[in-house]
């Protein structure tokens, strides 16, 4: 394109746009722009990692330890033996009614339970603890991923 046109374009533009009159904002702007300000910051706050109430850090700590106990309490009966079996049955009973891919599924769970009927229960709680610690890793480096990005979302659009 001729940058001497594109000059003069942007230079006339310039002109009109300064002779302009002024417009006054609508009385109700302000107060519109704020509950959206505030909005957002909410918004944010509520997806922050140390933000909170103590009632949301309350309800968290009782999952936790809902789930710690359920974890304890099912390893405790597989440990004893008493649910494998039972467990197992039933879910062998629901894939035995489909075709040929739910007894292919029960040939895998078979062997699945036969393997872990063979390995010794503290080897086997330490792989459980090894996938749940791998499974948070995943999960907090999601989190810090997830932060990260926010971060520099906000810090290119102020």
């Amino acid at each position: 394109m001729n940058r001497h046109f594109d000059n003069e374009w942007e230079q006339e533009l310039d002109r009109e746009l300064k002779a302009l009159p002024d417009v006054e904002a609508p009385a109700t702007l302000i107060p519109r722009v704020m509950e959206r300000v505030r909005a957002q910051e909410e918004k944010r706050r509520a997806w922050s990692l140390n933000a909170g109430s103590p009632a949301r850090r309350l309800a968290v700590a009782a999952m936790v330890s809902l789930f710690a106990a359920i974890a304890v309490w099912v390893g405790w009966r597989m440990w004893e033996g008493h649910m494998t079996t039972p467990l197992f049955g039933e879910v062998q009973e629901w894939f035995a009614a489909a075709t040929a891919l739910g007894r292919a599924a029960c040939v895998l769970l078979s062997a699945l339970v036969t393997g872990l009927r063979s390995i010794h229960p503290v080897f086997l709680a330490m792989y459980g603890a090894f996938a749940a610690a791998c499974y948070f890793a995943c999960v907090g480096a999601g989190a810090l991923a997830y932060r990260f990005i926010t971060a520099q979302r906000q810090n290119s659009d102020s």
